[in-house]
């Protein structure tokens, strides 16, 4: 990603929404071109690893989810919540897991946790909710 955005916020939002690298304007373009050597380069390595479930197969190099029925390109965060299941077949896995791994919430599983056990009991409208999470 090359913007002229540089606050630490929006390079984990950019990378975080799947780019693989993030360059902030004024840059050299000596570091933009080595950056582009460095991704070709580790493209090349990467093997098109796939991991099967039944006859669900999903390709790790190209996020593609494949069964015999056909073939679907899967978004960032689609297709890291399916590797996560596909990794651990057999295992629950936790929203706290899930938080954790796939949106990096470790920092608010607190957080996250009181909010799932606040609204259950009491079933409180949207303020409640907001004003209990932000304590």
């Amino acid at each position: 990603m090359l913007t002229a955005k540089s606050e630490i916020d929006d390079r984990v939002n950019g990378l975080d929404s799947g780019a693989d690298d993030y360059l902030t304007k004024p840059f050299s373009m000596k570091e933009l071109l080595a950056r582009i050597r460095a991704m070709t380069r580790r493209q090349a390595e990467t093997t098109d690893a796939i991991l099967s479930f039944g006859d669900v197969r999903l390709g790790q190099s190209t996020y593609q989810l494949s069964t015999d029925t056909g073939t679907l390109r899967l978004a960032n965060k689609e297709y890291q919540m399916l590797e996560m299941l596909m990794t651990n077949p057999g295992q629950v896995i936790s929203v706290e897991q899930f938080m954790d791994k796939i949106w990096g919430f470790t920092q608010y599983q607190n957080r996250w946790t009181r909010y799932r056990t606040f609204r259950s009991p009491c079933h409180c409208n949207r303020t409640q909710r907001e004003n209990f999470c932000q304590k």
